[in-house]
């Protein structure tokens, strides 16, 4: 069975600007994420989801992910999971 791992990271963030590529213990927060998802063995695939050019270009950078261009209806401020799972 093949298992995904979807990580999302928005950039519209309204209460904290650019929140996921603030540097966290050196490295922006979504790749904590990312990499804690590579560590766990069922993880078939990560894809990487961002309506950010930004954030996108720092994640191609990671070895072994796919990065996905959500669309501006799966990156909204109120988009829910199904919106973006639909999306990809």
């Amino acid at each position: 069975m093949k298992i995904v791992a979807i990580i999302p990271a928005r950039a519209g963030s309204k209460r904290f600007k650019n929140k996921n590529i603030q540097l966290f213990k050196g490295v922006p927060l979504f790749y904590h994420s990312i990499y804690f998802a590579k560590k766990l063995k069922f993880i078939s695939e990560i894809i990487f989801t961002s309506d950010s050019e930004k954030y996108k270009d720092i994640a191609s950078k990671i070895p072994n992910i796919s990065i996905h261009n959500r669309s501006k209806k799966a990156s909204s401020s109120t988009a829910m999971e199904e919106d973006i799972l639909e999306d990809i």
